[in-house]
């Protein structure tokens, strides 16, 4: 195969099958807002008010896949022209024998070895922005999740409030009422607080992947130290 058959499109490597992930999704329909979020989604043509705000807070997990599939794409050019450059160079030599062809033969050695030696940290660039990208999209399908359940939380207070509220002149209809709000309340705050912890520790994750790439941009090599040998070539018996 051609080095140059080696840069494939990008593409983004899906976290879970689309079917699958309806699949699992299948609970949310029993929340009101769920329903409503969708509805919403159908009546103003794909407008998702709660999936809007998650893809605000997370951003955008497809370019990041896009991204790490293309630094393993060119890991794996890199690999093929290193492996061309030795078949080629190994045929070369079965015809050209002396200095010259020592030479040469230790040039494109090296020449392939550094060509080749690019793919390790660009395999380890390309699998470290999947793992973001997958951080990412995780943190987007559970906040979202959490989103949906605070908004059900909220509607129940709402709910409860406004009972105790239109029982006012019972006795047992307010405690009911306000007791109903203030523990949907309280549950909100707990769903919060979790939805703030999963984006603190996935913040923290990206952050260790971006360190893990600086270092393995690190490890790239510059092919500028394998210059093509300048003018004719000098017999050192000549």
């Amino acid at each position: 195969m051609k080095p140059v058959e080696m840069l494939l499109e990008p593409e983004a490597k899906g976290a879970m099958p689309s079917a699958a992930d309806e699949l699992l999704s299948v609970a949310d329909w029993l929340n009101v807002s769920h329903s409503v979020m969708k509805l919403t989604e159908w009546v103003t043509g794909g407008i998702n008010p709660g999936q809007w705000l998650v893809d605000y807070v997370t951003g955008d997990w497809a370019s990041y896949s896009k991204a790490g599939s293309a630094m393993v794409h060119l890991g794996e050019y890199y690999a093929a022209y290193g492996q061309a450059l030795t078949e080629h160079k190994n045929v070369l030599m079965k015809s050209w024998q002396g200095h010259a062809a020592t030479a040469a033969d230790a040039y494109f050695t090296k020449l392939a070895d550094a060509v080749a030696g690019q793919q390790e940290a660009l395999t380890e660039i390309g699998e470290e922005l999947h793992k973001v990208a997958y951080r990412m999209w995780t943190l987007a399908k559970m906040l979202d999740s959490q989103l949906e359940n605070l908004l059900e939380l909220m509607l129940e207070a709402a709910i409860g409030a406004a009972l105790g509220t239109a029982t006012a002149e019972t006795i047992l209809g307010p405690i009911a009422g306000y007791a109903l709000a203030a523990l949907r309340i309280k549950k909100a705050e707990r769903v919060w607080q979790t939805a703030v912890e999963a984006h603190d520790k996935a913040y923290n994750a990206v952050l260790a992947s971006l360190a893990l790439i600086l270092a393995a941009l690190s490890k790239l090599q510059s092919l500028t130290g394998h210059p093509l040998p300048q003018g004719a070539y000098d017999h050192p018996g000549a």
